[in-house]
């Protein structure tokens, strides 16, 4: 059994544009893979609802039936709301300064977000992790520091280490998130 050995980079490959104020860098859009698994939760649900109503067994499978479906229908319903919201945004973008962005360091990031349809903006909050009305816009800008004792960003076919900037608009018409993935380098800021 052999070992297949990685060539290249192993950081991420970051869609950005490079300005002279700093690096864009775009929201994360909804993707057709978030569609088929919607898609897929929905047959699902159609399958636990025809099992849920079969006239086989007692009261008390015919309960544990429903329940399942029940399950179901809110998973359901949990991962529609959570992709209509994403597709709330019409386009968001993130400012970053410096780029890439080095452990230890400070980063500053301007937050720039346009919606479909106008909302009043009652809140912004933003947050980082590392895991394995005829306003048409928004702009917020933050200094992060970056942890020097966490993994820098990273990915080979079967691992990865990757920085996310998470940010949720609060609007009238309700929450519209965005993530967007940083590239933080295996340097130490000075």
């Amino acid at each position: 059994m052999g070992y297949k050995l990685h060539r290249g980079s192993v950081l991420p490959r970051v869609d950005v544009k490079r300005t002279a104020e700093g690096t864009l860098v775009h929201a994360l859009r909804p993707t057709s893979g978030e569609v088929g698994e919607l898609v897929l939760v929905g047959i699902a649900l159609l399958i636990f609802l025809g099992a849920a109503f079969a006239p086989k067994g007692g009261v008390l499978a015919q309960g544990f039936r429903a329940l399942n479906a029940g399950a179901v229908l809110m998973t359901f319903l949990a991962m529609l709301a959570h992709y209509l919201r994403r597709r709330r945004l019409f386009k968001g973008t993130l400012l970053v300064r410096p780029w890439p962005i080095r452990l230890g360091g400070e980063v500053t990031v301007k937050y720039r977000a346009m919606l479909k349809k106008s909302a009043t903006v009652s809140s912004l909050t933003a947050k980082l992790q590392c895991a394995e009305e005829v306003v048409i816009g928004i702009e917020e800008e933050w200094t992060i520091p970056i942890p020097p004792t966490l993994p820098p960003s990273f990915e080979v076919p079967s691992n990865a280490v990757r920085w996310r900037l998470t940010t949720v608009l609060t609007t009238s018409s309700g929450d519209v998130p965005a993530d967007f993935t940083l590239l933080v380098i295996p340097e130490v800021a000075e």
